[in-house]
């Protein structure tokens, strides 16, 4: 997985400047379209048919931001490469809302300049760089991740006082 994530931030980052002439600063990699926990109670139904119907309505996307924009760039399903971009949206027009963090999924609504509001998937191995994407547009970090003040104690890990 980690030669996946990052090998689609390579190739959007050398997407990106041939495209738009922006360099990509962070990204993540997500899904949209049906709930992602939908796939695996399919793929325990059935194994072959329904599940591919699933992974056709599902669409794969790169969210890149760059110094002025957010692009979201189309992935190729099968071969992860970049294919076109979606949409730009200046950075003071982007407006993400209802964010909501899973154990294995966090989904958010992106509202593009065009004011159409989009449902995005980020699992839980794109952590990090959903963080960087969340902190990037300001909006608030997921639980637990902003760092607490010395001198607190950690559980059974803390250094006895």
């Amino acid at each position: 997985m980690a030669a996946t994530k990052s090998g689609v931030g390579r190739r959007v980052g050398d997407f990106l400047p041939r495209e738009l002439g922006q360099d990509r600063e962070l990204g993540v990699f997500a899904l949209r379209g049906p709930n992602p926990y939908l796939r695996a109670g399919l793929l325990a139904l059935v194994w072959t048919v329904i599940p591919v119907a699933v992974l056709q309505l599902w669409k794969f996307r790169y969210l890149a931001v760059t110094r002025e924009a957010v692009v979201v760039v189309t992935v190729s399903k099968f071969t992860l490469a970049p294919r076109t971009v979606e949409s730009v949206t200046p950075r003071n027009q982007a407006r993400l809302h209802g964010v909501h963090h899973g154990s294995l999924w966090t989904r958010f609504w992106f509202t593009d300049a065009e004011g159409a509001p989009h449902r995005y998937n980020i699992s839980r191995a794109h952590r990090r760089d959903l963080d960087a994407f969340l902190d990037a547009l300001g909006a608030p970090p997921r639980p637990g991740t902003q760092s607490e003040p010395t001198g607190t104690s950690h559980g059974r890990h803390s250094a006895p006082h």
